[in-house]
């Protein structure tokens, strides 16, 4: 557990790792392309496919991709023939994104990441068993690799997985949604943010303290309230939270 949040995850993720990444493929002939197809068709059930590496890929094959017009070929072979229909969205989607690259906005990819995902839970665990304190987590969240991985598909899969799993955890994981609302606000998605907020005002304080919680639901407010997305009931709960946990005031200090 201790050391490196990133080792902790990528142990974690080894076993849904591919065989071939998408950028050590290289493509010059029909049987490099059928490689590829056999690949991503791999993938789906795998790890997901991270936007340094959709940029790797590109950069390493653009004139192909350019000369041949492969992704539309690709896209039209996949509208037709792939029966499985969330397969084919992925598939296509995929596509869209190293397209994307391929004409010169790669900070347009939106990409799921499996590998933040398994950071946020090796930094929650981290903070779990002492190692590190809150604002630790969001110094490692803040590094350039990590913040390149905060797509808006992946911060709202972190909240919409959390939810999805929530009956199933044996104790509320507060510093993990904690965490997940940081990504959130990295990213500056406010559907993110949103169902964040949601989260937080149904779960305790960590067992930490509840500055840090306060502190996070403080600083959703701040950001969705800039946008118009803090409702009534965001503020009550908020109210609610703040007289039931704020540190009292001594009275020295009057």
């Amino acid at each position: 557990m201790e050391g490196d949040p990133e080792a902790t995850a990528q142990a974690y993720i080894n076993d849904s790792l591919p065989e071939v990444f998408l950028d050590q493929i290289g493509l010059a002939s029909a049987q490099d392309v059928r490689h590829l197809i056999d690949c991503l068709a791999r993938r789906y059930h795998q790890a997901s496919l991270e936007c340094d590496e959709i940029e790797r890929f590109v950069n390493r094959n653009k004139t192909y991709l350019r000369r041949t017009a492969l992704l539309d070929k690709l896209a039209e072979a996949v509208s037709q023939r792939m029966d499985d229909e969330k397969q084919r969205a992925w598939m296509l989607h995929v596509l869209l994104q190293i397209g994307q690259v391929l004409h010169g906005h790669p900070e347009r990819l939106d990409m799921m990441s499996s590998r933040l995902l398994w950071l946020c839970l090796a930094l929650d665990n981290h903070v779990t068993a002492r190692i590190y304190r809150h604002d630790q987590v969001v110094a490692w969240l803040r590094r350039a690799p990590t913040r390149r991985r905060m797509t808006p598909r992946a911060v709202q899969f972190l909240a919409i997985d959390y939810h999805r799993n929530a009956d199933t955890l044996p104790e509320p994981r507060t510093e993990y949604v904690m965490i997940i609302s940081e990504c959130a606000m990295l990213a500056d998605d406010e559907r993110a943010m949103t169902m964040a907020a949601i989260l937080l005002r149904n779960l305790p304080p960590p067992s930490e303290g509840s500055d840090a919680w306060l502190d996070v639901r403080h600083r959703l407010r701040l950001r969705l309230s800039t946008c118009g997305a803090w409702g009534e009931e965001d503020e009550a709960a908020l109210q609610r939270a703040v007289l039931r946990f704020s540190p009292p005031v001594a009275d020295d200090d009057f």
